[in-house]
């Protein structure tokens, strides 16, 4: 699969969870925002601090996706133990960001749902584009590898 940028990667994750959590909160923003510092301004907005601190997640985001799909670091794991290990490494990574940020009360079930519902929904989206992505990649390879077999076969 054709490697992207460590900043490209980055970007993108970034951009991603900001439109997420954007718009939930401006569906929810004004309710949760007595008991979330995340959705503090309500339907208004994020926080500069909490737009620094999706910016500091999406970054160790960027670095497990680099060293577990693009460097060659672990070459020779199955893609699904690679996404298994970024389901667990980015899911414990974030409830930290929960619990030391205070982005919801960590003894809120409500919240907890919430989040595992959200993170469930996001992770299965990023992973369908990437297995999409290497499928149409690993096509492209194919066809060319035909192309070459035809004007130079083997003997």
């Amino acid at each position: 699969m054709k490697r992207q940028g460590f900043i490209i990667n980055y970007l993108i994750t970034f951009a991603s969870s900001i439109l997420v959590i954007s718009a939930l909160g401006y569906l929810l923003g004004d309710m949760v925002k007595d008991m979330s510092t995340l959705f503090s301004l309500g339907k208004l907005g994020l926080s500069y601090r909490v737009i620094m601190q999706i910016a500091i997640l999406s970054f160790l985001i960027a670095i497990y996706t680099h060293i577990l799909f693009e460097s060659n670091f672990l070459n020779e794991q199955l893609f699904l133990h690679k996404v298994i290990a970024m389901f667990f490494i980015s899911g414990l990574t974030t409830a930290v960001f929960i619990a030391v940020f205070g982005w919801f009360p960590i003894t809120s079930m409500k919240g907890w749902i919430g989040f595992i519902l959200s993170f469930l929904i996001c992770f299965i989206v990023a992973t369908a584009g990437m297995l999409y992505k290497y499928k149409k990649e690993e096509q492209r390879y194919n066809a060319c590898l035909k192309e070459m077999q035809k004007e130079k076969p083997y003997e």
